[in-house]
């Protein structure tokens, strides 16, 4: 088992803290299981060379068993198309995870993705709740949303 986390070489400050999150996730998770297995940072360039990338991502780092984590839908998305067009099986071979199943992508991907949904239509009705409270003179209370793991056909993910 490899895990490799995918983002830009100037990664914008949502998806360095996606990149950041998984991982941290990955690490805590891995030491629960008493695993010691890699966990590559791999830094991609602009999107317009997206399948480029993913070509030289997988001839890097593919083998049977490796994970690719990505804090965009866009790259995990050309990262399929890609393992797709070299006849890997997925998610048998190597594993695609991606970022925000609120992407029109999914309508189009095959297998459907595993993602991580981070539920904005919650986040956007209790920031009108905090703007409510704010207006009328309350003091607003600190939420957290908590994020949700899809499982698709893109990657297996042991939930325990």
């Amino acid at each position: 088992e490899k895990y490799v986390i995918v983002r830009h070489e100037a990664p914008g400050r949502r998806e360095k803290l996606r990149s950041d999150g998984f991982a941290t996730g990955l690490k805590k998770k891995l030491k629960e299981l008493g695993k010691e297995s890699p966990l590559i940072i791999a830094e991609i360039g602009d999107d317009t060379l997206l399948p480029r990338e993913c070509e030289k991502l997988l001839d890097e780092y593919a083998e049977k068993g490796t994970a690719f984590f990505f804090g965009t839908h866009l790259m995990a998305a050309h990262m399929t198309a890609q393992a797709v067009k070299r006849r890997l099986e997925i998610p048998e071979e190597i594993g695609i995870v991606g970022f925000d199943r609120n992407s029109v992508l999914d309508d189009f991907l095959f297998p459907p993705m595993t993602t991580i949904d981070p539920k904005i239509g919650e986040m956007a009705e209790k920031a009108i709740d905090m703007a409510i409270r704010l207006k009328a003179g309350k003091k607003p209370q600190s939420v957290v949303v908590e994020p949700e793991i899809v499982p698709g056909g893109s990657c297996i993910i042991a939930m325990e």
